[in-house]
């Protein structure tokens, strides 16, 4: 389990193809974490280019929960979307 309050971030946009994860963009976040460790990374290209097997991708020293949420959004992006195109 996560601890509460790690990662704040009020707009998250993820497009997705049926069940695969084309662009994830964070346009606002109360997260330093995220703008000090993670914003300016190819973090997100390796969450997308990793989707199907995260265990691949590394979380970032300095901002483990941070990455680690933003893994934890992924999967739950792809088990929606997989829920609902498999109906």
């Amino acid at each position: 389990a996560f601890p509460k309050s790690s990662f704040y971030a009020s707009l998250i946009y993820s497009h997705a193809h049926f069940d695969y994860i084309i662009d994830i963009m964070i346009t606002n976040t109360l997260d330093h974490y995220y703008d000090s460790h993670i914003k300016n990374t190819t973090y997100i290209k390796d969450i997308i280019n990793n989707q199907n097997n995260l265990d691949n991708v590394d979380t970032i020293s300095g901002a483990t929960y941070t990455s680690s949420y933003l893994k934890e959004m992924t999967k739950s992006i792809l088990k929606y979307h997989g829920d609902k195109y498999e109906k």
